[in-house]
């Protein structure tokens, strides 16, 4: 007998998407040893059961057969039959959701990679950039006679590598929300567990074929502190420990310099992808256009998910026209811009270089996205005139209104995800007249 799943037909159109791939590539499944390593390959596959259910006529059936991405079919040695139609369900429903937002990466050919250093490789216009960035960050260990190593542990994998690590990743995801989908209604196999599930592991590692990984574009980095390795680990005390190094510091004040961003939909420091709105169209931007993520906010949705003073910090002070501080603000001349300036003083121009980078950033992408007939818009930066609350972003040049020049707000979610895409270090649509966004100092 296996288990039903009353919803599950809601999910199946996944295979549908899979049939249709012509790659058909198998490999025979390691067994996770988990503790077992004094069983015997036979033991294992009997012991090798994160849980017991109390369903009838459980059938006396090995479970390690290999499958391949080809046909989407997920495997799990020792598995029982419902253990392994429970991960079928979470993978379907991750699938599913995924490919309702665009089609799979296909598997680069070696033509369109080069090789970072050793066998790690990335998309060609990525691997300079990436040098480039190693290197910086090894000048700066040296400057200040930190014991800092760094290096990488991922680059480009393919959908078939990406499929592996998905199963080999699912059997510790499992056991450790047993606890929480038992206390669900349906119990642990139930519908709402496969949700609940299906949202854990998706933020712990992407659907194959939807990886920045299988597109050529994120490295997953190594970080050794004082003769510790610092792992790549989604466990919260392993992120403490990442985002209290200083090597995290150095990426977080330098990476987008070089073009790579933190994926905000996830929470691993390690984790850098290179965008393509860095580059001139000239470079390639069009042919890397498919690589930025569809991501559309919803309203009063902000990225992160924190407030906006514990993301960005405090004002010290506003900033006067004439003053010292006023001289360290930029003026954007961007003519692919346009600024409201409702105050004929040009005011909405000034803003912080960093804030006035990324402004020209999304200018890029605004038009990557709708044409050359649809411009950036901004309706507020800085602010002299004492408009906004005392405390806001608005007085240190730090933060801006930001609209498309049409005026179109079903735009705005759209424009909110393209300003976490240029690397706006807080992104908030605020309302239905425009998306905020905000810089660091």
């Amino acid at each position: 007998m296996m288990l039903r799943y009353s919803n599950i037909n809601r999910f199946s159109g996944a295979k549908a998407y899979r049939n249709n791939t012509p790659r058909v590539i198998t490999r025979k499944r390691s067994i996770p040893s988990l503790g077992l390593s004094n069983l015997s390959n036979q033991d294992r596959t009997t012991s090798f059961n994160y849980l017991s259910p109390k369903v009838a006529e459980i059938h006396e059936k090995e479970y390690s057969i290999q499958r391949s991405l080809g046909d989407g079919r997920v495997e799990w040695s020792g598995a029982t039959p419902e253990q392994l139609t429970f991960m079928q369900t979470v993978y379907d429903i991750n699938y599913t959701r995924y490919s309702r937002r665009g089609t799979a990466y296909p598997e680069l050919s070696n033509s369109e990679l080069d090789t970072v250093t050793g066998n790690y490789k990335l998309r060609k216009a990525a691997v300079p950039k990436f040098k480039e960035l190693l290197e910086a960050a090894r000048a700066a260990i040296v400057a200040n006679g930190v014991n800092v190593q760094i290096s990488l542990n991922s680059a480009y994998r393919s959908p078939e590598h990406q499929f592996n690590l998905w199963m080999d990743y699912f059997p510790n995801y499992y056991n450790q929300t047993r606890t929480h989908r038992q206390s669900l209604e349906g119990g642990e196999y139930g519908d709402k567990a496969a949700q609940y599930l299906a949202k854990y592991v998706i933020s712990r590692i992407s659907t194959p074929g939807f990886s920045n990984h299988n597109n050529g574009l994120a490295v997953d980095i190594r970080n050794t502190e004082n003769g510790e390795y610092i792992r790549n680990s989604s466990l919260a005390s392993w992120i403490t420990k990442w985002k209290a190094s200083w090597l995290w510091s150095w990426l977080v004040d330098h990476a987008n310099t070089y073009g790579f961003y933190q994926e905000t939909s996830i929470n691993e420091p390690w984790h850098w992808v290179f965008r393509a709105s860095n580059l001139t169209s000239s470079q390639g931007l069009k042919d890397y256009a498919g690589a930025l993520e569809k991501k559309v906010l919803r309203l009063r949705q902000h990225v992160p998910n924190e407030k906006e003073y514990d993301v960005v910090g405090r004002i010290f002070k506003k900033i006067v026209r004439g003053t010292p501080e006023f001289a360290t603000l930029v003026k954007n001349e961007n003519e692919n811009i346009i600024f409201k300036d409702e105050e004929g003083t040009g005011a909405d121009r000034y803003m912080t270089d960093k804030l006035s980078q990324k402004m020209n950033r999304l200018a890029d992408l605004v038009i990557e996205e709708w044409g050359t007939h649809i411009k950036l818009r901004v309706t507020e930066a800085w602010d002299e005139d004492n408009e906004h609350a005392s405390h806001s972003i608005h007085y240190e040049g730090r933060g801006a209104d930001i609209t498309t020049s049409d005026r179109d707000s079903t735009k705005l979610g759209r424009l909110a995800g393209l300003a976490v895409l240029a690397g706006f270090d807080w992104v908030f649509y605020e309302d239905n007249s425009h998306v905020h966004v905000s810089m660091k100092k």
